[in-house]
């Protein structure tokens, strides 16, 4: 199967269907995402950058983190691909009753309506592994670090590539996914039509394998060194507790210099 869009632009397909069964949440169910349950100094150390700072974040879906940052009082533009994640988004935060939180549909390796140095705080909470093509992530950082105010934090949070990566690559080849090893990790990808059942409080829904095998697991130095040459300062990095695949996600605080 060729791809006839943006294959990032699948997750909406992924959203519909998680709606379409009756479940609100892709990110807290199929994702199988905890870290809402985390309290925020857990997320992010707000000492770096304390409230009201204007904050932005990429690939924010159903606005689970944005909700989350604005709730402890940052100004937050959450800009996500999927139309139905953003509309779920609005939702929740008119739910919540905040004023200080908004969402825009977006591609993030393109971002002509945000203007240059206009931002504190930039979020990746797993957005960057969507990229699975390497002309993107760079195209990416660049708008990441454009849109940043000098001395501007970015926060990234990432699946990353596993020093022993046997257990994941067999996750991969159970599920006919095509893993190719790179210098900076490991790309995944899977063109096919064949969807990926999950069953949630009794509902179950069937995700578009198309999307969701879209993915690249970055090396801790190699992300690093991606920052630093588009002209970030790594402040620390560190890697996350080892999870059920194999793999570690990697938690990364970078400075915009000049």
């Amino acid at each position: 199967m060729r791809l006839r869009k943006k294959y990032y632009k699948y997750y909406e397909d992924i959203y519909k269907a998680v709606f379409k069964a009756g479940i609100k949440s892709y990110a807290r169910v199929v994702a199988g995402t905890k870290i809402y349950k985390l309290p925020f100094k857990k997320v992010f150390d707000k000492r770096l950058i304390p409230p009201p700072a204007k904050t932005v974040e990429f690939g924010c879906g159903e606005g689970e983190y944005s909700i989350m940052f604005a709730r402890q009082g940052y100004s937050v533009l959450g800009i996500d691909a999927s139309p139905s994640a953003i509309r779920q988004a609005r939702k929740s935060a008119r739910k919540a009753g905040l004023k200080n939180v908004k969402f825009r549909i977006g591609d993030i390796t393109n971002l002509p309506f945000l203007k240059d140095e206009s931002f504190n705080l930039a979020l990746d909470y797993h957005c960057y592994h969507c990229l699975s093509k390497r002309e993107d992530r760079p195209a990416y950082l660049k708008e990441a670090y454009r849109i940043l105010k000098p001395g501007g934090i970015f926060h990234m949070e990432e699946m990353g590539y596993p020093e022993k990566p046997k257990k994941m690559l067999n996750y991969f080849k159970k599920y006919g996914m095509k893993c190719r090893i790179e210098r900076e990790g490991a790309v995944t990808r899977y063109y096919s039509a064949r969807l990926f059942k999950k069953k949630y409080e009794g509902k179950e829904v069937k995700i578009p394998m198309l999307a969701m095998a879209h993915r690249f697991f970055s090396k801790k130095k190699e992300l690093e060194k991606r920052l630093s040459e588009r002209g970030f300062k790594i402040l620390r990095s560190f890697y996350g507790k080892e999870e059920k695949l194999g793999r570690r996600d990697i938690n990364v605080y970078a400075r915009k210099c000049r």
